[in-house]
Order: C-alpha cells, then sequence, then structure tokens
C-alpha cells in the first residue's frame, strides 16, 4: 500500500489540503479498503453538524448540484434532517 505524506501545521483545530492531495488522500483510503461513502458520510455529518451548531433557529435550505459534491450535499441534507 502507498503512504500518503500530509505536512501540515496541526496547531489550529482543522487544516486544508490542496485539491490534489485531497483527491490523493480519497484514492489512497478506497485504496485501502475504506469504501468510498464513509468519508463522504463523515464530511456530510460535520458540515451538518456545524450548520446546526451556528443556524440553530432558521430554516435550512441545501442547493445540491451534480456529481460528488452534489452527493456530499444530499448527505448534509439528510444529516441536518432537512
Amino acid at each position: 500500500m502507498e503512504r500518503l505524506e500530509c505536512r501540515m501545521d496541526m496547531s489550529g483545530k482543522s487544516a486544508l489540503l490542496r485539491v490534489a492531495d485531497m483527491a490523493e488522500a480519497d484514492r489512497l483510503a478506497i485504496a485501502g479498503g475504506i469504501p468510498g461513502i464513509e468519508p463522504m458520510e463523515a464530511a456530510g455529518l460535520g458540515v451538518a453538524r456545524a450548520v446546526q451548531k451556528k443556524f440553530t433557529s432558521a430554516p435550512t435550505v441545501v442547493f445540491c448540484g451534480p456529481g460528488m459534491n452534489g452527493g456530499d450535499g444530499f448527505i448534509v441534507a439528510r444529516r441536518a434532517g432537512v
């Protein structure tokens, strides 16, 4: 199995990856046996929780386009109870 090396400043609460780095991380996770839906579900849950925390009493609308980002959006909507 290939090894992905990430060099990130983890002193904060989060880190950003470049698009190419994230694509490689996804590819390696799937190649390592993690079903592709698992990272999508985890990301969708994280976004849904962040939206619910920030906008506790506001109605929520999620717009989803085509492709993988649209799939992420549908997971956010489902997790947020929209």
